[in-house]
């Protein structure tokens, strides 16, 4: 009898124990759908797609506590399509797919990891990465991958500091073959309303090298979030250098935003790229939040070619050199 106590006190004991310590996992991702007009050369084009004001995803998060004030944690997040019947790809979570520890030091983690680049445009950008009319698009140059994100990474954050700094710094080998290897950083300083970052990206392949190097500042209050950037990339014997300054203004309910962005070329032979192939892009966009997960939104964005430039807003037909498109979208976009 006297066992079968201790045996029951003993379970009650780790079973709570170990409660404390099991990962915790939630369920997450956004549906979007919208309808899209662009106009190209006097043709207009309709569809139904997905992606205008958050890309369709979703994804599994945990966390567990270990002692001395250290965590582990995951994140599985892969992307998903409602418009079309194409199976799924096989790599079910190939947005991001990480494991991380943290710990008084900071963070490291490994896995498929967003780029420091990456990152900082997003958080830099009035429409963000997500939104496919207003999404601050960046020229495609050379090894395109380092503009995103990068499997087989490595990278350490920063931890929180009351100075306010925050920063990443990441290794990586972009793809199976190892033919590309990528290091890049990210450092930034928050002083109340005042954000200002910094990222720098190199991406070696056979054909050369290929960096982007950005730097940021947002402004934030409770009235208004104003935004500016500067991103250069470079690949080979061609260089682009593109700025984008945007306005976030929320209105209850309501969030207007607005964007402006120009583009352009130095230099280029081998990648078919010259001076003169120039872009700029304007946007509006409105939200309507029907709840914490789900709004209503609309945009409207015109992008300029000069020359050999192709630049396009996202899903629309493909552009031929030195054409122009407006675009108009409308949709929604629901959050778990």
């Amino acid at each position: 009898m006297k066992k079968t106590i201790l045996a029951v006190a003993l379970s009650f004991a780790f079973g709570s124990a170990l409660s404390h310590v099991r990962a915790e996992s939630t369920l997450y991702g956004s549906v979007d759908v919208r309808g899209l007009v662009t106009t190209e050369a006097g043709t207009m084009t309709k569809s139904i797609t997905q992606d205008g004001n958050a890309t369709d995803r979703f994804g599994l998060k945990g966390e567990e506590k270990l002692p001395n004030g250290w965590n582990l944690s995951y994140v599985l997040e892969g992307g998903f399509t409602t418009t079309s019947a194409v199976a799924a790809p096989t790599n079910i979570f190939g947005r991001r797919s990480i494991v991380k520890v943290c710990g008084p030091a900071g963070c490291a983690e490994a896995g498929l990891e967003y780029t420091p680049s990456y990152w900082d445009v997003d958080a830099k950008s009035a429409f963000g990465n997500g939104s496919e009319v207003g999404s601050t698009w960046l020229p495609k140059l050379g090894s395109t991958a380092s503009n995103v994100r990068l499997p087989s990474s490595v990278a350490y954050f920063l931890p929180e500091n009351n100075l306010g700094v925050y920063g990443m710094g990441m290794v990586a080998a972009d793809d199976s073959t190892g033919t590309h290897h990528y290091a890049g950083a990210r450092i930034g300083i928050v002083q109340g309303s005042l954000d200002v970052s910094f990222a720098d990206g190199l991406t070696a392949d056979v054909a050369g090298l290929y960096r982007v190097l950005n730097t940021g500042i947002k402004w934030s209050t409770s009235e208004v979030v104003v935004s500016a950037l500067a991103v250069k990339t470079s690949y080979a014997d061609v260089s682009n250098t593109s700025l984008f300054a945007g306005v976030v203004v929320p209105l209850g309910p309501w969030k207007l935003k607005g964007e402006v962005g120009t583009s352009w070329m130095h230099g280029g032979k081998t990648t078919g790229l010259h001076d003169g192939d120039n872009a700029q892009m304007s946007t509006l966009g409105v939200e309507y939040g029907l709840s914490l997960q789900t709004v209503l939104y609309a945009d409207v964005g015109r992008v300029w070619n000069r020359h050999g430039s192709t630049q396009a807003f996202a899903d629309g037909p493909t552009l031929a050199p030195g054409v122009d498109e407006t675009a108009v979208d409308a949709g929604i976009r629901m959050k778990f």
